[in-house]
């Protein structure tokens, strides 16, 4: 039985019938529900001798609680006085709640303070669908369908779970250029509206000790213990974070450790004063990888398992590669990104183009085959995404901002040579070649979701 507020020309109009009809000095007045689901609200009244329990109006009770209840002092305008005890606000209302067979709660506070737990862990924020999650994913990320779909079956099990007893993990295995750091960045951005808050941890930069205790904070007794660590505290000020750890490979062994035991026990230690568990239960984990990049191309050939069958099939191959088998075997899910086909790498591309773009201001929804050709020839192979990006800006960002800075934002679409924004359908051939841009445009203002 929740407390609510009466209206104030209710509470007027039952604290002046009361006065009238000298029933009782009010010296204090309580509202409460007494009767679901019509939320009925009932008057507490605080008097010399106890507590008085009053109907603003008159209404039909159950036949249990009329049979129980005094008749005999009706107030002006309906109002109804139901029973009175010796004692406070409290003892009144566990009277009521007696009467009407519901128990009530041992101590009232002034909010529902599990229902502030339920909202910190996202529990009022709904379960996003593994289709929904998919769908976003596949709007920047070109030929990894089977990867997307685990990834995302596997993050809305998780948010399923309204106990689970440890964090979801993801380790994205595969090579340069597939799409795995920024499949990380694209999921973070689309749960920011399901609470999560991402932090994204380059492991290559903590590969030494003393690095580590950036992340994880100073054991007690050491200089700096109590200033924390960027990812200990970012945990535990979020419950729901989402840490992004890049090349995992590269972790020292500390961080490594402390990384997989959180993954086991659902808790890491935050040092200070004194030092404290913090509960990162409700937290996702994505790593990345490169540690198998030559051996996930046979996963072409095994599309048709399921992904728990591939899990296994990458930890046998990581142990085989130097990890350790705890470590391998402490992921919710391991999931390859294969090398990607001319065609979808030529999709990629022009992904990355207008990625370019939107950071100048710009919006394009057509990239012009021959563009992308030229972005892939400049580009080295082995750096994957980041040198198409580089060869990209290059080739274009003088031509971005200086349609920003002349007020042009687009949409246009990107022809040449020599390169050049052109207003949409005025490029002859397009609608010969395809009625609709192959690319799935990243447009500006496409979503509310943040970025990593």
């Amino acid at each position: 039985m929740n407390s609510l507020p009466l209206a104030i020309e209710t509470l007027g109009n039952v604290t002046a019938a009361m006065a009238r009809t000298g029933v009782a000095t009010v010296r204090e007045l309580y509202v409460g529900v007494a009767v679901e689901p019509d939320a009925l609200d009932v008057v507490l009244v605080a008097t010399d001798t106890g507590t008085e329990v009053w109907l603003p109006v008159s209404v039909h009770l159950p036949d249990v609680v009329l049979g129980q209840v005094a008749q005999d002092r009706p107030i002006a305008g309906g109002g109804q006085l139901l029973f009175s005890v010796d004692g406070d606000a409290a003892a009144a209302l566990a009277r009521l709640d007696e009467l009407l067979g519901r128990p009530r709660p041992a101590r009232r506070g002034v909010t529902d303070v599990l229902a502030v737990e339920d909202l910190r862990v996202g529990a009022a924020l709904g379960t996003p669908k593994t289709e929904d999650i998919s769908a976003w994913l596949r709007g920047y990320i070109a030929g990894q369908d089977v990867a997307i779909a685990t990834v995302a079956a596997t993050v809305v099990r998780h948010l399923r779970r309204p106990v689970p007893r440890h964090p979801a993990s993801l380790l994205l295995v595969g090579p340069t250029g597939s799409g795995k750091t920024e499949t990380a960045r694209r999921l973070a951005a689309f749960l920011r509206d399901y609470g999560f808050r991402p932090i994204l941890i380059n492991a290559n930069e903590y590969s030494e000790p003393h690095r580590v205790s950036q992340l994880l904070g100073a054991p007690v007794g050491y200089v700096g213990h109590e200033a924390g660590g960027a990812l200990v505290d970012h945990l535990a000020a979020n419950s729901r974070s989402l840490p992004i750890i890049d090349e995992l490979e590269k972790a020292h062994t500390v961080l490594l450790d402390t990384l997989m035991n959180a993954l086991s026990a659902g808790t890491m230690t935050r040092s200070g004063r004194v030092a404290e568990a913090v509960d990162c239960r409700h937290a996702i984990f994505v790593f990345t990888s490169n540690l198998i990049s030559t051996e996930v191309d046979a996963f072409s050939k095994v599309q048709a398992m399921p992904a728990s069958r591939v899990s296994d099939l990458c930890r046998k191959l990581l142990v085989a590669r130097g990890m350790r088998p705890e470590v391998a075997g402490r992921f919710t899910a391991v999931v390859p990104f294969l090398p990607l086909s001319a065609a979808d790498e030529a999709e990629a591309a022009a992904l990355v183009v207008v990625e370019v773009a939107q950071e100048y201001g710009i919006l394009v929804d057509w990239v012009a085959p021959e563009l992308v050709a030229t972005v892939l020839d400049s580009r080295e192979m082995e750096f994957g995404a980041r040198s198409i990006k580089a060869a990209a800006d290059e080739l274009l960002g003088d031509t971005f901002a200086e349609a920003h800075e002349n007020g042009q934002f687009g949409p246009f679409e990107l022809v040449g040579p020599p390169w050049r924004l052109d207003l949409p359908g005025k490029r002859v051939g397009r609608d010969r070649s395809s009625p609709q841009p192959q690319s799935a445009p990243l447009t500006l203002g496409a979503s509310p979701k943040g970025e990593v």
